[in-house]
């Protein structure tokens, strides 16, 4: 016997089959639309009614426009992330409740203003304006309550996170066969985590002899990318206000990777200090893979290639296996 419930669930998978965003998508979109109604209701009638009903709009907005927050964690993040989602959906909620708040106490407010009671205005009036002043606090507390988790934790999560991105299901699809890595993912590497190279070098002797990649830049002017045979790596570009020089023991890799997507194409090389961080990035322009595998060896530094792939979302791989150092160095081109 098929029951309202069999037939209710059947419908709701068909059509978020059909249309697979529209379970996050209508929720707000029927708060907007409401509030654009009373809104609309309200407008022009001078009565208590007329005005809670029309102010309402502000409630109902503030809680469309901060409808993600509400949403559960999507279906099939790891645990990791579960509790990092968690933790900033936490502090996210607290902030709109109290801008949803603000928007409550403005109806009120004009509810007294109606009733004419003068009291009851200031301190509705008071309670909104310092609702909507400090509704930014619990955004701005959650990277520091963040920051309170070990770091063992925080460097799981960013790996979970990383290797999330990693799998996603299209996004070597668009490579070639002769770029394309094998699959791997090594949690312990780098800053945290790193797939497996399309190919890799290690750290041979040091040798003392100087070694210069030559290049050339989108607009055509040469870059260049040098060991000094002594004690720094050197990145330099024609027209670039100033050359870049990186000691040598401050050096633990040399990196070239190659990532695409949507807004942006990342083809770069990268200079890693030993916490997998980048001192320098240089974009790779005409520099060879094979000149600069050579130049990494004669200065007695790992190098490595890593292809990433397409990236679907607003979320850039690169950027999370290898962030930014304190005194990160971009040469321009």
């Amino acid at each position: 016997m098929v029951t309202v419930g069999d037939v209710w669930a059947r419908g709701r998978a068909s059509m978020e089959q059909r249309y697979p965003k529209l379970p996050r998508r209508l929720p707000p979109t029927l708060l907007t639309v409401l509030g654009a109604v009373a809104l609309a209701w309200g407008a022009g009638r001078e009565t208590p009614a007329g005005v809670v009903v029309g102010m309402s709009f502000l409630p109902l907005w503030v809680l469309a426009a901060g409808w993600r927050v509400w949403r559960a964690p999507e279906d099939g993040l790891p645990q990791l992330m579960c509790w990092r989602s968690r933790q900033r959906r936490v502090f996210g909620r607290l902030a709109v409740s109290m801008l949803m708040g603000a928007g409550v106490c403005m109806m009120l407010l004009g509810y007294a203003y109606e009733k004419d009671w003068p009291g009851v205005q200031h301190t509705w009036a008071q309670t909104a304006f310092w609702l909507a002043v400090l509704s930014p606090v619990p955004v701005l507390l959650d990277p520091l309550v963040w920051r309170a988790w070990t770091r063992p934790f925080r460097g799981a999560v960013r790996s979970a996170r990383a290797l999330m991105l990693l799998q996603e299901p299209n996004r070597f699809s668009k490579v070639s066969s002769r770029r394309r890595p094998e699959w791997g993912f090594d949690p312990d590497r780098g800053f945290c985590g790193r797939p497996v190279p399309v190919s890799h070098g290690e750290a041979p002797q040091r040798l003392s002899r100087p070694r210069t990649c030559w290049g050339k830049r989108r607009d055509g002017t040469p870059v260049a990318l040098s060991w000094d045979g002594g004690a720094a790596l050197v990145i330099g570009a024609e027209g670039a206000p100033t050359t870049v020089s990186i000691p040598i023991d401050e050096v633990a890799e040399l990196v070239c990777v190659s990532e695409s997507g949507p807004r942006q194409s990342i083809d770069e090389v990268l200079v890693l200090d030993r916490t997998g961080r980048r001192l320098a990035s240089l974009r790779r322009g005409t520099l060879g893979i094979t000149d600069l595998s050579r130049l990494a060896a004669d200065a007695g530094v790992p190098f490595a290639d890593y292809e990433l792939g397409y990236a679907e979302g607003a979320s850039i791989l690169t950027w999370r296996l290898f962030p930014r150092a304190k005194n990160h160095q971009r040469i321009a081109g």
